[in-house]
């Protein structure tokens, strides 16, 4: 018996590329929000579900929340003891 491929899951994650409304809701260029594939063709050339595209967006978050953090004195990479 042959393993049957797994099914596309219902939403990907996407990373914008430009301003977009998704959902009657604003979301800015580099956010990274769950589509399904129809929203993703709706949105063709707004936005990219190619995984890096997303880690890429994903890194960009996470360095923007450590130095909104630094800014404020607080130390997001403690380790907590």
């Amino acid at each position: 018996m042959a393993d049957d491929p797994k099914p596309e899951p219902k939403t990907k994650k996407v990373r914008v590329l430009t301003d977009i409304r998704h959902r009657g809701k604003p979301v800015t260029h580099n956010s990274v929000v769950e589509m399904t594939n129809e929203e993703i063709k709706a949105h063709a050339g707004a936005v990219d579900p190619h995984p890096d595209a997303v880690a890429y967006a994903e890194r960009q978050a996470a360095k923007a929340a450590r130095a909104a953090a630094a800014a404020k004195g607080v130390d997001l990479d403690e380790d907590d003891e």
